[in-house]
């Protein structure tokens, strides 16, 4: 986060408007810099966000299946 003391709300209309866009220029030229990083996705049906909503949907799926078959 980096404050212009001189700006207000419209960073890019304001006078001093090219320290703003130096700043981002800066910020996107170090991203680019290096490849971006992928993780593996070889073992995601194991761990991870997606896993744990397939585990609480099957374990919803069970318990109406659990009750099908009791008042059945």
């Amino acid at each position: 986060m980096h404050v212009f003391p001189a700006a207000y709300h419209a960073l890019f209309h304001e006078r001093e408007r090219a320290q703003v866009v130096e700043r981002i220029r800066d910020f996107i030229r170090e991203q680019l810099a290096s490849p971006p990083v992928r993780p593996s996705l070889l073992e995601s049906d194991k761990y991870g966000h997606t896993w744990e909503e397939y585990e609480r949907l099957e374990t919803a799926r069970q318990s109406a299946l659990s009750l099908w078959f009791a008042v059945g």
